[in-house]
């Protein structure tokens, strides 16, 4: 049975003055975990959860566990291989069975909760995981540096989805892929080489017919439940792009770009489409926004923005609770993790 804790809403966005509308003004709470409550350090890389309902936060030195009110560290021990791999965890991801997988620049590997210990997944160790994404049951997709590989957890066992029915198939599935999504039947991933399409059940790939503004690279990706595709592009990645499944209707919005002084800043690091059918973008300009569809705008929350004018939102991550709610974890580059509960006002883990 999953524990649950009563942490209050949390949310961080940043102050901006963009072609974005604000939101009413709403009653928020807000939880900020940082190295001061035990993390292992502020620069949180990646976040997940457990069968137990554990938060587990990936770091640039190591591997905390929150149960909600204190964190466990777990950190590389030079000569036991069955600790943290040097470099830290790059993915986390708790599968539909409660196997807790932990994805690093040296491959994929398996929390035994019985022991602490992490075990390396043979054969993985060339393997840089990047992101990970289950499909049903006993399938995972990893994106990884040397292209899309497919593993099962029951037999433990990774292979590359490479295509080798012409030469572009090939290079497209054997390059590092940037984020990807599943949609239907359908692998979508994106590449420094535009957004390739996988079939599934045949591992036929073909490279979409989508290169806005001229720009090839692709960086994050997520598919609403309307069927229109999102990804971000640009210099520093600052432009957000919509499409329909066809790529015959694009829209592109400018609202995450800054260029007054230098747009080192400009940056869309995450998308996500909630059960709600909501699109959430994460910017280290504009901070955590939602879109309004009905409105076609990009919204952001007063409260939020008053707040959290100090942070920025470089990354999401949604996990679930009781009754399958949506939650969302918000991480800050330097300062640690934020929780927030957009429907309920109370964090379930």
């Amino acid at each position: 049975m999953k524990l649950i804790y009563k942490i209050k809403l949390t949310l961080l966005i940043i102050h901006c003055t963009v072609n974005i509308c604000n939101g009413q003004s709403s009653a928020i709470n807000f939880h900020h975990l940082s190295p001061v409550d035990g993390l292992s350090d502020g620069v949180v890389r990646s976040i997940g959860q457990d069968k137990y309902g554990y938060i587990w936060i990936g770091t640039l030195s190591g591997l905390s566990r929150y149960n909600g009110y204190t964190v466990s560290v777990f950190q590389n021990i030079p000569g036991d291989s069955t600790s943290l791999p040097y470099g830290g965890a790059w993915s986390i991801l708790g599968d539909l069975t409660g196997n807790l997988w932990i994805g690093s620049n040296r491959g994929l590997y398996k929390f035994d909760h019985a022991t602490s210990r992490f075990l390396l997944v043979k054969g993985s160790r060339e393997y840089h995981i990047i992101r990970m994404i289950e499909k049903g049951n006993d399938t995972m997709f990893l994106a990884t540096s040397r292209g899309i590989a497919m593993f099962t957890p029951s037999t433990q066992k990774i292979i590359l989805c490479n295509d080798d029915s012409d030469s572009l198939s090939r290079q497209l599935t054997n390059m590092r892929v940037n984020d990807l999504c599943v949609y239907n039947q359908m692998l979508y991933f994106t590449t420094d080489s535009g957004l390739v399409v996988m079939d599934i059940a045949t591992r036929k790939t073909k490279l979409a017919p989508l290169h806005p503004q001229n720009e090839k690279r692709l960086n994050r990706i997520t598919i609403d439940h309307n069927g229109n595709l999102w990804t971000s592009f640009g210099v520093n990645n600052a432009l957000l792009l919509k499409t329909d499944l066809s790529f015959s209707k694009i829209e592109v919005f400018n609202d995450f770009y800054y260029s007054i002084q230098r747009a080192e800043g400009s940056t869309i690091n995450w998308l996500y489409t909630d059960t709600r059918n909501r699109v959430w973008i994460t910017s280290s300009f504009t901070g955590l926004v939602q879109y309004d569809e009905n409105n076609h705008r990009f919204i952001r929350d007063l409260d939020f923005c008053r707040a959290c004018c100090s942070y920025c939102v470089p990354h999401l991550h949604v996990s679930r609770g009781a009754q399958s709610r949506p939650l969302f974890h918000f991480r800050h580059a330097r300062s640690g993790l934020f929780h927030f509960d957009h429907g309920v006002g109370t964090f379930l883990a």
